[in-house]
This record gives C-alpha cells, sequence and structure tokens, in this order.
C-alpha cells in the first residue's frame, strides 16, 4: 500500500483536527497493527495505531471503545494504554545540508518563469532574491528543534545525523537542548547529497535500541553521492526492523523516497516548498507518538495449529474499520507450553506405610495422569436467563467460572468449589456469550452460551 502523503495538498488547519478527538459515527479508521506478540501466552500483547483518512492519529482511545477477537471468539482485553507514554523512542534524524539547501529551487523556478526577459537581469538582482527568500537549512533546523521540544529526554533518545557529500558524525540530543541547538546552528549548506549513506548509517546507530525506532531522514534533491545504493539500505532497515519516515521536498525524487519508506514500513511525505517543513515534522511526531498497547487473554489452547486470526472491532455504530483483522502464528514454545500444559501429570505412589518406601527402593514409581480439568456441559444452552454448567476432571486447584460478553468484558464470575454451577443473566441482553474455566488463574477450557 502506497503511504506517500503530499503535504502540498492538506490544509494547515487538518494537523489540529482529530488530535484529541474521539472516533465518532462513520468515521473510517485504518489500524496499523505494529506487533502481535504471544510468548507470555496465554496472555497476548498488541502493539497498534489508529488513524483517519487524512493519515491523523486519533487520540484519547480507551479501553472501552474496542473489543477483540480470536478466532471469532470474544476476548477478555486485560489492559490498555498509550504505548508511547512509558516505551523509550528512539529516533535517527538525518539532516541534507548539501549546496542545494542554500535556496528554494522552485520558488526561484516560479520567479525565473514569470520574468517577461529573465536573460536581462543581472547576477545582482538574482542574489537579492535569493537573500530575500527563505533558506530551506534554517527553515529545517528551525523544524527538528520544535520537532525534538515534544519528547521526553528522560527516556527518549534523539540522534541528529548531518550529511552533505559525506556523512558526518552524529550528535546526541542527551537533555541539553542549548548544546544540540548551538551545535545544530553551526551546519551551513555545502556539497553534494550522500542521502543513502546517511540513511544506512542512521538505521546502525539505534537498531539495538529498546523501545521503538525510527529514522526520519530529510532531503530536497537525489543521492549522488553515496556508496550504499537504495536496495543495500532497505536490506539493512529491514534486518535492523527501523522504519523509515522520508521527507522529501522541492527536487527530492518521490518515487525513490516512497520506494525507501513503503519497503521498511515507513512513511513518505513530499511538499513542494520547504516552507511546509515544521508542519510535517508535527504531523510525524503525532504519527510517533499515538501507538496504544493492549493486551487480552486467549481462549485458544489448541495444539495442533498454531496460526491464530485477530481482530480489533470498535465499540461504536457505524465506523468503517481497514485492516481490522490480522494473522500470526504462535511460536514453537508457546505450542510446546500449551501442550504441556494440556497433559499435565502428576506423581503419585500407589502405596502406603512400608510398601510405598520398598516400592521407591526398587526404583518403582508409578504415573498417574491426572484428568484433564474442563467445561463438561451447559445447559440448558441457548438459555432464557439461568444455565447450569457441569465440569468434568478433577478439582484439585484453585478454579473459576468466568462469563464475558461479546465486548470481552466480565459479565459473571464464580469460584468454583464443586462440579455443578449455576449461572443467571436474566438481565444481561441477547446475543453471544463466552464462558471460560480458569485454573490457577490461566485459561483451560471454554465454551460458548447463547441467550435468546
Amino acid at each position: 500500500m502506497k503511504k506517500i502523503l503530499f503535504i502540498c495538498l492538506i490544509p494547515v488547519h487538518i494537523f489540529s483536527q482529530n488530535l484529541s478527538g474521539r472516533i465518532q459515527a462513520n468515521d473510517t479508521v485504518n489500524l496499523i497493527t505494529s506487533s502481535i506478540s504471544p510468548t507470555s501466552f496465554p496472555e497476548i500483547e498488541v502493539l497498534f495505531k489508529a488513524e483517519n483518512n487524512n493519515g491523523l492519529p486519533y487520540w484519547n482511545l480507551q479501553q472501552t471503545d474496542i473489543s477483540v477477537y480470536e478466532n471469532n471468539q470474544p476476548c477478555q482485553i486485560t489492559s490498555f494504554n498509550v504505548f508511547t507514554e512509558e516505551t523509550p523512542i528512539n529516533i535517527a534524524l538525518i539532516l541534507d545540508h548539501s549546496g542545494s539547501m542554500a535556496w528554494d529551487f522552485l520558488i526561484i523556478d516560479s520567479i525565473y518563469r514569470n520574468i517577461t526577459n529573465p536573460a536581462s537581469l543581472n547576477q545582482s538582482f538574482w542574489d537579492s532574491v535569493q537573500q530575500s527568500l527563505p533558506v530551506p537549512l534554517e527553515i529545517a533546523k528551525k523544524s527538528i528543534k520544535n520537532f525534538t521540544k515534544s519528547f521526553n529526554q528522560s527516556k527518549d533518545t534523539i540522534f541528529l545525523l548531518p550529511f552533505s557529500s559525506e556523512v558526518e558524525n552524529s550528535f546526541l540530543l542527551n537533555g541539553n537542548d542549548s548544546i544540540f541547538n548551538r551545535l545544530l546552528d553551526t551546519i551551513r549548506p555545502a556539497g553534494a547529497t550522500a542521502f543513502y549513506d546517511a540513511v544506512y548509517k542512521g538505521s546502525n546507530l539505534i537498531k539495538s535500541k529498546t523501545g521503538i525506532n525510527i529514522v526520519i531522514a530529510l532531503t530536497d534533491g537525489q543521492n549522488n553521492s553515496s556508496v550504499k545504493n537504495i536496495n543495500d539500505v532497505i536490506e539493512l532497515c529491514q534486518v535492523n526492523k527501523t522504519p523509515v519516515y522520508t521527507i522529501g521536498f522541492g527536487g527530492a525524487f518521490k518515487d525513490s523516497l516512497q520506494l525507501l519508506s513503503d519497503s521498511t514500513n515507513g512513511i513518505s511525505v513530499y511538499s513542494k516548498s520547504s516552507n511546509k517543513l515544521d508542519s510535517i515534522y508535527q504531523l510525524l511526531r503525532f504519527k510517533i507518538q499515538a501507538y496504544y498497547q493492549l493486551r487480552y487473554t486467549s481462549l485458544n489452547w489448541e495444539e495442533e495449529s498454531a496460526d491464530r486470526n485477530l481482530e480489533i472491532r470498535f465499540n461504536i455504530d457505524d465506523v468503517h474499520v481497514v485492516n481490522s483483522e490480522q494473522n500470526y502464528k504462535l511460536p514453537d514454545t508457546v505450542i510446546e507450553y500449551i501442550k504441556k500444559t494440556n497433559t499435565e501429570k502428576l506423581l503419585v505412589p500407589i502405596a502406603y506405610g512400608a510398601g510405598s518406601l520398598t516400592l521407591i527402593a526398587l526404583g518403582i514409581i508409578v504415573i498417574k495422569r491426572r484428568k484433564k480439568t474442563s467445561i463438561g456441559k451447559v445447559y440448558p444452552n441457548p438459555t432464557n436467563g439461568t444455565f447450569n454448567v457441569k465440569l468434568k476432571g478433577e478439582l484439585l486447584s484453585i478454579l473459576e467460572l468466568k462469563l464475558i460478553n461479546q465486548k470481552g468484558l466480565d459479565v459473571e464470575k464464580q469460584k468454583v468449589s464443586s462440579d455443578s454451577t449455576r449461572f443467571d443473566i436474566t438481565n444481561q441482553p441477547k446475543g453471544f456469550y463466552t464462558l471460560i474455566l480458569l485454573k490457577n488463574g490461566k485459561v483451560v477450557s471454554s465454551k460458548k452460551v447463547v441467550k435468546s
């Protein structure tokens, strides 16, 4: 899917829209799932963003706004929070300061085309025009200063990596804005464009950092001085898992920037002029800082297949969700854990007193398989309100039955003291419910319940 944004076509006021608003009826929500981690099974961790049609993120999402389904079964959400509030964000800011960053080519070209006889004008005229226009590099430096202000320097890491004909030494924003800004102010336009080499080095700068790692690369031209090529950069960023957010303006080669961003799961933003750079950096800040993290409890203890289907739904009428479903596989270690849990064994001696000691002395141990505890029967099902639950297996552990609705919320829960339990959902609405059995806090069995 192409992810290039043409800032010149987006009104400035749009940057203030929906940044703190809620999703409403008839909205279109694009879900971008960054990762699904099942390593703490049955708890599954999901990292995602929600954006509108303009590519702007929805902020202030609440747990009650969404429901989670795995293989069409509603699952209980155990936690929901803004991921970037506590998670480190690590950014490599790539800054082009080649000679062309001294002037905005498209503006000067426009002036040239609107003059009747430009050849009659001397060099001093063009010098005065250039001096009267804003310098793109100065706009970029000011935009970067505003961009970095919004990050938490106690947890976030931001490297600045300037380049022209070659890639220069990086410097770190480490809590001292004044030093960072002074170093930034020393950068002057000169030289050619080693864009790919700069992105390559930027990816390696942050690859070992914990948290969200992103390269943001600004250029106004085409790469003409790199040792690395675009394929080298794409391959490295894919291995390092560092998405590249490209910012191009003026004479930047849009197709190459878009390819680089698309291939690394990043975003490409283009503007005809440098005067939109501050808005572009703020847009990227909104995108970076709007990740959500949710955790839910999987009810699927199937060990024959590692394939799972995850769907995030919004509990708001008439909301159209794009990319709501994601497929993923459980790793082998999780499947082994499921198998081990499903076939848990208990070693017990079958003799007592002296006989027991004799068996142990002879090296004889008898293995008795513990019967798996599960939900045996639910009746009547469908139900008008009350239903009975019959368990099977041994009741030697701390057991709890829990009923959850289609939104993944608890409706009723009961501690289990016998193999028969009765539920009353007369006051609950009609629909599908999921009954789960927890053993020592872990889900071991589930059944669907229908209220008609």
